[in-house]
């Protein structure tokens, strides 16, 4: 916890009062910061996602967990978890446009086995569980005062090394090529 920063504050929960560089950790809180909690819908999708913005407008951590809009707190086989980094720019009182890179990755119809890999219980390595694909998303937003208005693509990119991805997923136009011995289906 630090009253001002300049540069670089590390930690898994960083808290400042004005932050002049970056934060870096789980969460980061500070008054002049990113700290979005916000809820979207995608049409192509059917999904509504859930989502929190934590850093500041150079860099913000995002984490996200989409989910078809009658099964958002329940859980269902196809359920997915992303996290990822994003800037933010312009200006966060007006207009300002988001743009962010994510992992996403399926958790699948066995919840207890990707909680047994992520505490490495039963023999399960937390590697074996992990397939994720990247995610795109770019966003613009009006701020009405109290309200954000938000816009924007969001795309998620089938890999040959990520068979995990759900099939409802793969929407729009179809894109196959191998780039630095990977391949995008």
């Amino acid at each position: 916890m630090a009253d001002d920063v300049e540069g670089f504050q590390v930690g898994l929960i960083n808290i400042a009062d004005q932050v002049r560089g970056v934060q870096l950790g789980l969460i980061n809180i500070s008054s002049n910061g990113v700290f979005d909690l916000s809820g979207n819908w995608e049409a192509a999708t059917g999904l509504t996602c859930a989502t929190l913005k934590t850093g500041n407008t150079s860099l913000f951590a995002e984490y996200s967990i989409p989910a078809p809009k009658n099964e958002l707190f329940k859980y269902y086989e196809d359920a997915i978890v992303s996290a990822g980094l994003g800037t933010r720019i312009g200006n966060q009182k007006f207009l300002y446009l988001d743009l962010s890179v994510s992992d996403s990755q399926s958790v699948g119809p066995d919840v207890h086995r990707f909680i047994d890999a992520w505490h490495h219980w039963n023999g399960q390595e937390f590697g074996e569980s992990l397939a994720p694909w990247p995610t795109l998303d770019a966003s613009l937003t009006l701020n009405l005062g109290g309200i954000h208005l938000s816009g924007g693509p969001r795309t998620d990119i089938p890999l040959a090394s990520a068979p995990s991805m759900p099939s409802f997923l793969a929407k729009g136009t179809a894109y196959s090529d191998t780039w630095c011995d990977e391949t995008f289906i």
